[in-house]
């Protein structure tokens, strides 16, 4: 375990908050200096390379923070900016999700992709769905007993899922691509009826 800091409030018992962040962290690296199995976030100065550099990596964005900036607990302000990357891509929809206790309002998609003319699973979607959306997209989809998969996703607790047609391609914006190849942070954001199932291959 590695103890991970990224800024210094206080130190021999007074306090940094409204000293300069370039001040702070010139502290935090020398106290740094002196502990065992502690280390820092990573601090660099070209903008334009560190943006580069994270999406290379795969990152969901970065955190801009102005040299002379003071640190404001609890408060959110402009010295601090998270940059997140926002991807999109299309998908297929194989199914949907349903709390146990509405079994019939659609929550959440579940999405397909195609890699190499092969269907596999990407993940769900609830966020962004309205429910004028919801209600229509639960019209157009085709119900079947089963799922499309050759391997079926695992099931979330206290939900009902139903399988569907893999024939309605939507667009989703994501912000990148876990281990499993699931999507992280989707939000849904229209359905592509310019698309058919095979160009929904999530890029």
């Amino acid at each position: 375990v590695t103890f991970v800091a990224f800024d210094l409030l206080r130190r021999y018992g007074v306090d940094l908050t409204a000293r300069p962040y370039a001040e702070r962290r010139a502290t935090l690296d020398r106290w740094l200096d002196e502990q065992q199995g502690w280390t820092q976030s990573p601090f660099f100065d070209d903008g334009d390379a560190t943006l580069a550099a994270a999406r290379v990596h795969d990152l969901e964005g970065v955190v801009a923070k102005r040299l002379a900036s003071p640190y404001r607990p609890g408060v959110r302000n402009a010295d601090w900016v998270k940059l997140r990357f926002v991807r999109s891509g299309e998908f297929v929809v194989i199914g949907w999700e349903a709390a146990a206790e509405r079994p019939d309002e659609l929550s959440s998609l579940l999405l397909g992709r195609y890699r190499g003319g092969l269907l596999s699973f990407a993940g769900k979607v609830g966020s962004g769905l309205d429910v004028k959306t919801a209600a229509r997209l639960r019209g157009e989809l085709a119900i079947r007993h089963d799922c499309v998969l050759d391997v079926q996703p695992p099931a979330s607790a206290g939900r009902v899922v139903r399988w569907c047609e893999a024939s309605v391609v939507v667009e989703v914006q994501f912000a990148l691509w876990t281990q499993e190849g699931r999507l992280r942070h989707p939000v849904f954001r229209a359905v592509r009826t310019d698309k058919v199932p095979e160009e929904a291959t999530g890029e």
